[in-house]
């Protein structure tokens, strides 16, 4: 700024110098008018470099400013504009693996009965492209096979005694993800808690119960039953309802399908008393026939006892 106010003196110094030049060659010498000329032109050429020089300033001061109206108006615009947050700081599945809802345990019920709360599945057990009443199906199958064991043509059963339809019972016992070995085994294992069975009398109960051949060999090949420990257990059972001979309760035994050894070990080992087991045979004779003493003695022989044991239990009643 103060090189250019330098600049506009030294421009009227040299204007002022060409004016007097300029006075001096076309005016006369030690005229007033003239001088007075000089003098004005002089004023007049130093007001106009005062003009330039001020507008110089300004100009420059102007210059120098930023020009805010342009920084407001890109803050404006950027102000308005929404800050965005990253779109991988979301996955798109979590939305809809949310909204599914957990599997509830539902309450025990017995075969044949109806299971009123049905527990919804997650969508990962279910098959794609089950129909509806499929999917209830195969959620109601489940649900039997928490609490009960069943083979897969006795579930099919269960669930067309609920109400499906057969297609749709097929469906949910061949998608519940059933282990039908293990469900043999389990059977096994429960008809064995409440009665005794023999291996081949286990075998015939599971196939009535329609698990395959395959099933019911692999449930009582690994079901771990002491066979003999069976066949005592169930002559003892025998002799707490009725009266045997020892003859006639090895008779029983090798019915029930125990082997000859199982069934011998179970009458050495069951401690009856056979004079006993005749006299109550023969009371009960006594109760809906009438015997004379010779008759009854020859009835007991042919239901296996000894002489001595049949005479022994005729007396007993008093004949």
């Amino acid at each position: 700024m103060k090189k250019q106010a330098i600049c506009a003196v030294c421009m009227a110094a040299v204007l002022f110098l060409v004016s007097c030049a300029y006075s001096e060659e076309n005016s006369k010498p030690s005229s007033a008018s003239s001088h007075s000329a000089s003098s004005t032109s002089l004023n007049d050429a130093i007001s106009k470099a005062q003009e330039s020089v001020n507008e110089n300033s300004s100009s420059e001061s102007s210059s120098e400013k930023p020009d805010t109206s342009e920084v407001s108006s890109e803050k404006e615009e950027s102000s308005k504009e929404p800050a965005k947050t990253p779109s991988s700081s979301k996955p798109q599945s979590s939305s809809a693996s949310s909204k599914e809802p957990a599997k509830a345990p539902s309450s025990s019920k017995p075969a044949g009965s109806s299971v009123s709360s049905k527990a919804p599945a997650s969508s990962s057990s279910k098959p794609s492209g089950a129909t509806a009443s499929q999917r209830e199906a195969v959620d109601m199958a489940k649900s039997y096979l928490r609490y009960l064991n069943f083979s897969e043509k006795g579930l099919v059963s269960q669930l067309e005694y609920e109400g499906f339809s057969n297609s749709d019972a097929v469906y949910g016992a061949a998608h519940c993800g059933a282990d039908w070995n293990y469900q043999a085994l389990e059977s096994a294992k429960s008809y064995l808690k409440h009665s005794a069975f023999s291996k081949q009398g286990l075998l015939d109960q599971l196939l009535y119960e329609e698990f395959t051949q395959e099933q019911a060999s692999y449930a009582v090949n690994n079901c771990k039953a002491d066979w003999k420990a069976e066949a005592l257990e169930s002559a003892k059972s025998y002799l707490k309802h009725s009266a045997f001979s020892k003859q006639g309760l090895l008779d029983q035994l090798l019915y029930e399908e125990f082997t000859q050894e199982q069934a011998s070990y179970a009458v050495n080992n069951c401690k009856a008393d056979w004079n006993e087991q005749a006299a109550k045979s023969a009371e009960s004779y006594l109760k809906y026939s009438s015997f004379s003493r010779e008759e009854l003695i020859d009835q007991l022989e042919y239901e296996g006892f000894t002489h001595e044991q049949a005479v022994y239990g005729v007396e007993a009643n008093g004949l």
